[in-house]
């Protein structure tokens, strides 16, 4: 009887054909390819492109519906696996001091490759005019050209992409194939652990590889520690960006699945050449020649671009020639969560933004608007030293010294905010409401009033209610892109409340009539990043795809305008 039991078929192999495949439809990838592995009949379940078509499309913002140039949709998959994260988080920004770089991630159905491209940015044409609020201020204009350099990825991943581990301790590059990897005295590291080679057009000599990291524990994380994103970007993981071996420990390399950053990667680069030899040896290998003898000929990137013969990384002096490796230099990568740069209804200036930053050109920041719980504490040099009365204190008068034409406007608002927030009736007078209807809000709110005669009021007090949902807040601008005085990862302004607290004045002048102008403060420094502090400057807030700042001690109003990065997305 258990001998039968043994031999008999599964009770799920007798299910009708269309409730397995409605099962597996529940599995994630690696379970479904475990299956696959299980007996002949689910392999063949496992093998239908209905179930791998959304894994693959469940990461791109346009759904495929072809696989080419792969066979099938499982099979793109495993080509890509597991780096379809880049084109899921699709913006990427690296720790590359002082400049970093922004670029933006894209699955391309023509080659089936996972390309990335430098964002790149083109001030055009350059005017200014004089402020009319106050004559002594320049406001330059600022229309940028917002584009991919396409001349050359920064990241490309080929469906056919050659995996080369790089062995540092004999100084070769090994095909990860199982016909070298019974090689004596070579032991191959973990497939997640090696380096991919890519192909990304650069200049001969130029090598450029792709490695997955090891997302360090947030609990040992702190402000101390060098980790990529900086602890005031939001993040879901960071990686350790600081390495004595230029990461070539183990210990920042995933060796299992679940150790895989999803949300960090790195890219080496580095140049390598040949010196005179003065016979052959094998400082350059031929993949015709041993250990690659018994090798089939294949068109590896190296023999793509360089025929049949590749130079090894690191040293080798054999046959009286010599490789030189120079200028190892590894980027650390990563991404923010899709929710800090998406505008809402409420957070409407959240989002990727390019900025005008005078003689360092265009520089690429994100602008955040954190929850109220998820404010942190403002940076010290906003609440101490000589702008402790501005911000400080709750709120004090920023430009006092500055605008004398605006003093009266300052107060009144700085006055009104006080009384919203000692709970007074809001200043409806701001939005057209007359006194009479202020009597009459009054009264709606006790519920003395009839509603026919309220309906002018609860309109107002309607607008009241969304203008205080989107002007509400603090408004945080950190670079992602730098400079040598303010680098990336820092922050470029912050103005610590936009709402009632923080409001100067309404603009009444041409330029920016009707425009809401609230305290901010702009993070200014040395080069070098050295003596950074925080000077006055004022938010102008224009639309939600355009902002203005008034740099108060240095007289120059310069713009800030949204990135587009959906219409880069596209593939054209």
């Amino acid at each position: 009887m258990e001998a039968a039991s043994e031999t008999s078929p599964s009770p799920l192999l007798a299910l009708p054909a269309e409730l397995i495949h409605h099962i597996l439809t529940f599995l994630p990838p690696t379970t479904l390819a475990s299956v696959s592995a299980t007996c002949r009949l689910l392999n063949k379940h496992t093998e239908s492109d209905h179930l791998w078509q959304p894994f693959v499309n469940a990461n791109l913002p346009k759904p495929l519906h072809s696989p080419a140039p792969a066979p099938t949709f499982r099979a793109l998959f495993a080509a890509h696996h597991p780096h379809w994260f880049l084109p899921r988080h699709k913006i990427w920004f690296s720790d590359t001091e002082p400049s970093g770089k922004v670029i933006i991630a894209r699955y391309d159905p023509r080659l089936g490759s996972i390309t990335a491209h430098a964002l790149a940015a083109e001030r055009g044409f350059h005017t200014f005019e004089l402020w009319a609020h106050d004559q002594d201020v320049i406001i330059h204009s600022f229309d940028p050209r917002v584009n991919l350099d396409l001349n050359q990825p920064v990241l490309k991943l080929d469906i056919d992409s050659s995996r080369i581990e790089v062995n540092r301790d004999h100084h070769e590059r090994i095909p990860t194939t199982s016909r070298v990897a019974t090689r004596p005295g070579i032991e191959l590291t973990p497939r997640l652990s090696r380096e991919i080679l890519m192909d990304c057009s650069a200049p001969p000599g130029i090598y450029d590889s792709f490695l997955l990291a090891r997302p360090h524990p947030a609990a040992i994380t702190s402000v101390q520690t060098s980790v990529w994103p900086p602890l005031i970007l939001p993040s879901v993981s960071r990686t350790r960006n600081a390495s004595v071996a230029s990461y070539a420990s183990i210990g920042h390399r995933p060796t299992r699945l679940h150790d895989v950053s999803t949300h960090n990667f790195r890219l080496r680069r580095w140049c390598e050449y040949t010196g005179r030899r003065s016979s052959p040896s094998t400082s350059i290998l031929s993949f015709n020649s041993a250990p690659f003898a018994n090798t089939p000929p294949r068109n590896t990137l190296a023999e793509s671009l360089f025929g049949n013969w590749m130079a090894h990384p690191g040293f080798s002096s054999s046959g009286g020639g010599m490789n030189v490796r120079i200028g190892d230099d590894v980027s650390t990568y990563a991404t923010l969560p899709q929710e800090a740069y998406t505008p809402t209804a409420n957070k409407p200036w959240r989002g990727i933004w390019c900025g005008d930053y005078s003689g360092h050109g265009c520089e690429f920041l994100v602008i955040l608007q954190p929850e109220k719980e998820e404010e942190g504490p403002l940076p010290r040099g906003i609440v101490e030293g000589r702008m402790a009365g501005i911000f400080g204190g709750g709120g004090g008068n920023a430009d006092d010294n500055n605008n004398n034409n605006s003093d009266s406007d300052s107060d009144e608002s700085f006055a009104s905010a006080q009384e919203v927030m000692s709970g007074s009736v809001p200043p409806l007078q701001a939005l057209g409401v007359a006194d009479g209807d202020l009597e009459t809000v009054s009264a709606l709110a006790a519920g003395t009033v009839a509603s026919g005669s309220s309906d002018r009021a609860t309109r107002a007090a309607g607008k009241q209610r969304a203008e205080d949902d989107e002007y509400s807040g603090r408004l945080e601008a950190i670079k992602l892109t730098g400079d040598p005085n303010i680098p990336r990862g820092e922050h470029t302004f912050i103005a610590p409340d936009i709402g009632a607290r923080g409001l100067i004045r309404t603009a009444t002048e041409e330029t920016f009539r009707g425009t809401r102008i609230v305290r901010s403060a702009g993070h200014i420094a040395a080069r070098g990043f050295r003596d950074d502090c925080y000077t006055p400057t004022q938010l102008i807030l224009i639309s939600h795809n355009r902002l203005a700042q008034y740099w108060e001690e240095y007289g120059h109003i310069s713009y800030y305008v949204r990135v587009d990065i959906d219409s880069l997305l596209e593939i054209s």
